[in-house]
């Protein structure tokens, strides 16, 4: 893959080149960066990445939820019961709504901010609506993970997962196969690195050497850091 532009990939009317983001940043990377330098256009990237993390969000309702009502309190107690997994439905519910729109929102904010900064140590005058785009395109591989991961969860019945291991593993496409057993919080960190998330960070080190430019081994560190940052805040 070339590490600039390809020369005439956004001949296309601004417009329809910024709809077919969610795909060119899948099919036809070089295009997509084209697009991203020259429109600007986060929105469609965004939107495709609410319309999976919310289709993905309602495959896997049943199952989490089934999960959160049989979780010991902090005494040690396990609530159980019709009353008990309606409030938790409710709660898991309310969750998927709004961390699957707001979540994706501050990981474009943040990694647009970060990439300004870096431009403009390089004397680089990118604009940030570029650096936000390119945020946005490039997680649609992670999205689509997720979206995967939710219909292997739907596959089954909601009772059958018991912990969270059961769920997060349901596709076992990441690094939390090897998180040890009992620890949610190892479980939790080690999840986020699956095969689609490296797939938007090594996509996202693409897009900022050709942007910016900077040397490709320093666009892979700078994506491959933003990934363990963001991974902290879930």
């Amino acid at each position: 893959m070339s590490l600039s532009p390809v020369p005439g990939a956004n001949a296309r009317p601004p417009f329809r080149a910024a709809l077919a983001l969610p795909r060119d940043i899948l099919i036809a990377p070089n295009r997509a960066f084209a697009a991203v330098a020259a429109s600007s256009a986060w929105l469609p990237p965004y939107a495709a990445i609410v319309l999976l993390g919310v289709a993905g969000g309602f495959c896997e309702w049943p199952a989490l939820a089934h999960v959160v009502a049989t979780v010991p309190d902090p005494s040690g107690h396990v609530p159980r019961g019709a009353a008990a997994l309606e409030a938790s439905s409710r709660s898991v519910l309310a969750n998927v709504l709004i961390g699957e729109t707001v979540t994706p929102f501050i990981y474009i904010s943040i990694t647009a901010t970060v990439l300004m900064i870096v431009a403009r140590f390089k004397a680089n005058a990118t604009r940030y609506g570029a650096f936000a785009a390119l945020a946005a395109a490039c997680l649609i591989p992670s999205a689509l993970g997720d979206f995967f991961g939710a219909l292997a969860v739907r596959a089954h019945d909601p009772s059958t997962y018991h912990d969270y291991r059961s769920l997060l593993l349901a596709l076992p496409d990441s690094l939390g196969i090897f998180a040890a057993k009992g620890n949610v919080n190892e479980l939790f960190f080690l999840s986020r690195f699956g095969i689609f998330d490296i797939w938007s960070y090594a996509l996202l080190a693409f897009g900022i050497a050709a942007l910016v430019p900077i040397r490709f081994a320093t666009a892979v560190t700078l994506a491959f850091s933003l990934e363990f940052a963001l991974s902290l805040l879930d």
